[in-house]
């Protein structure tokens, strides 16, 4: 059983060695706070890394980007020049690429490409954000589908940890009623 940290860690380097994305940043989602913790980031320096792990991101605010306009696939797609409906309350760092043009097909430093992590429930469980493409191109459909296949098993392995969570506290409640259980016993 790995640490949850360090297995997407693993899934964000096969995402950077198996698509052309050089930065991949994975969070997730608190069930009950619905606020998203940046917990693996690779491509990024130290100090980049720390600070976008010292913000969280409401999920509320990520999902008004989740618009049908700039769905591909389960990703979102959202080009620099639609940067204007990114609300406030999230906070981007931008990865200069040093190449810009004014090309369609080239990728802009303000680009946006997020896949939501989601349970079987549509509930989300984190997301995956990819920057700063090593060809310079915005995303290809096999280049998206190919995220994808990482993105599900990111979502197998924050909901398999959730799972193994709640377990364990449900035995720990069940070790705790058994000892008093136990102690009612000896005194009667």
């Amino acid at each position: 059983e790995q640490p949850l940290d360090q297995a997407l860690e693993a899934i964000a380097y096969a995402i950077q060695a198996a698509t052309p994305f050089e930065v991949v940043l994975i969070s997730i989602c608190d069930p009950k706070t619905r606020v998203l913790q940046r917990i693996s980031g690779v491509g990024l320096s130290l100090a980049n890394l720390a600070e976008l792990r010292a913000r969280s991101q409401p999920w509320s605010a990520v999902q008004t980007l989740l618009s049908q306009e700039f769905m591909i696939g389960r990703s979102y797609f959202i080009p620099a020049e639609h940067r204007s409906i990114i609300p406030a309350e999230l906070h981007l760092l931008t990865i200069s690429t040093g190449e810009s043009t004014n090309q369609d097909y080239n990728w802009h430093s303000e680009d946006l490409l997020l896949l939501p992590l989601l349970d079987i429930k549509q509930e989300p469980l984190g997301l995956i954000s990819v920057d700063a493409p090593r060809n310079n191109l915005r995303p290809d459909r096999p280049t998206i589908e190919t995220l994808e296949i990482f993105g599900s098993q990111a979502a197998l392995v924050i909901e398999s940890q959730y799972k193994v969570r709640d377990l364990r506290s449900r035995v720990n409640e069940m070790e705790e009623e058994l000892a008093f259980a136990r102690e009612s016993a000896e005194k009667a």
